[in-house]
């Protein structure tokens, strides 16, 4: 699935918190995590250095390389290219942002967002420690534009033991207005939002060779908080998801559903971007 399984640092304390998911996730898929720490090139990087070989002994047994070099163009342009360098990467940041992680761990989740087809694992304030392991439930968002979120779902579990539940999250307008729709000869007696879920639930199985995957359907005007709660109630190892932020990950700091769904999540989010049509 991923050849590498990127984690940029800063020599924070915050930003090492991805370091534990991104090892217990490159153990399971057989890849090793690789550790990136810039700085500014006018800056000596013997302490940070020495911090971050510090930090990574939290990979365990991990095949890890630790790799402190200057600034080339940007944190986020140069490691766009570092990962592009390795093969098929997933990058595991952490989200708290808070002192000199903030820049960090803010605009440069926006900027890697912003490619399409570069998922993200981003680790939340809200996250348990040590909650994040490679079985148990993963609860897979669907929007009703799912191509990406559903092949992103599909390639993680053919590495993994998670038990995928598809979540259907509606605004009750949108609801009403779908189930006003709901005409002619391929009319089901579901209501529609529950007939949507009970699809993407049949192409992931299919696509998977999974049987019996649960589905739920929520209305709800803040679609971030039913999410939330599935995570909670089911007690999720990872909620996988889409973003469909023209910028990537978009008002990270001003309420977008992604990111209200990352800050609050008891568990690590994993978010790709959907390319949305001009």
């Amino acid at each position: 699935m991923f050849q590498q399984i990127v984690v940029p640092l800063d020599g924070s304390e915050d930003a090492a918190e991805a370091l534990a998911p991104a090892a217990t996730l490159a153990r399971r898929v057989g890849a090793p995590v690789h550790i990136i720490a810039l700085h500014d090139p006018a800056d000596d990087p013997t302490d940070l250095e020495q911090t971050i070989l510090t930090q990574a002994n939290d990979t365990g047994d991990v095949v890890r390389m630790v790799d402190v070099r200057p600034i080339a163009e940007s944190v986020s342009a140069d490691l766009r290219r570092l990962s592009d360098r390795w093969g098929p990467s997933l990058i595991v940041m952490a989200t708290h942002g808070r002192g000199r992680s903030a820049a960090l761990l803010g605009s440069v989740a926006n900027d890697i967002l912003h490619r399409p087809k570069q998922p993200v694992m981003l680790v939340g304030p809200a996250a348990v420690r040590g909650r994040f392991r490679c079985h148990g439930p993963a609860v897979i968002a669907i929007t009703g534009d799912d191509d990406e979120v559903l092949s992103l779902a599909t390639s993680l579990l053919a590495d993994t033991d998670f038990d995928p539940v598809i979540a259907n999250v509606m605004d009750p307008r949108a609801a009403r207005e779908f189930d006003g729709a709901r005409t002619g000869p391929q009319a089901s007696d579901l209501p529609p939002d529950s007939v949507t879920a009970q699809r993407a639930a049949a192409r992931l199985a299919t696509a998977t060779g999974r049987t019996g995957i649960d589905f739920d359907v929520f209305h709800d005007r803040h679609i971030a908080d039913p999410l939330v709660s599935e995570a909670i109630a089911r007690r999720a190892s990872l909620v996988v998801m889409a973003t469909h932020a023209r910028t990537g990950f978009e008002r990270l700091s001003n309420g977008s559903i992604t990111a209200e769904v990352v800050r609050e999540s008891p568990c690590p989010v994993l978010v790709t971007r959907i390319v949305d049509e001009d």
